[in-house]
């Protein structure tokens, strides 16, 4: 079993990210995949794809995936896509995804997003 090397925080869904391919498709006509977040941490993802694209992710692939957060901020960052797993219903997949270049502004940003999500889970 896999051990993480960072802690993910749960978000159920509540955040919403757009996934773009890097994989030599054509960058005037991006295929733009939508997801919702299942979970975040400092290094990556878990998204539900509730639709499934006509290329559908393979682990390795390489991606751009940009999240809105709570207080309507995007991240932004390139990635890859490290599993997949078809969802129970067939109507999409689950996917991890660690991110690989992510700018400063971005780090900053999710970094207090995750240490406010911290705040409220011991609050709670």
């Amino acid at each position: 079993m896999e051990k993480r090397k960072l802690p993910r925080h749960s978000v159920g869904g509540s955040l919403k990210a757009a996934i773009k391919s890097l994989l030599g498709r054509d960058p005037d006509m991006p295929e733009i995949i939508r997801a919702n977040v299942l979970d975040l941490s400092h290094g990556g993802a878990g998204l539900c794809v509730e639709v499934v694209s006509c290329h559908p992710y393979q682990p390795g692939n390489p991606i751009f995936i940009e999240i809105k957060l709570a207080n309507g901020t995007l991240i932004g960052s390139e990635g890859e896509v490290k599993w997949t797993r078809p969802l129970p219903d067939q109507t999409g997949y689950q996917l991890g995804v660690q991110f690989k270049k992510i700018d400063n502004q971005d780090k900053v940003r999710l970094h207090k997003f995750l240490n406010e999500l911290d705040k409220k889970r011991v609050k709670g």
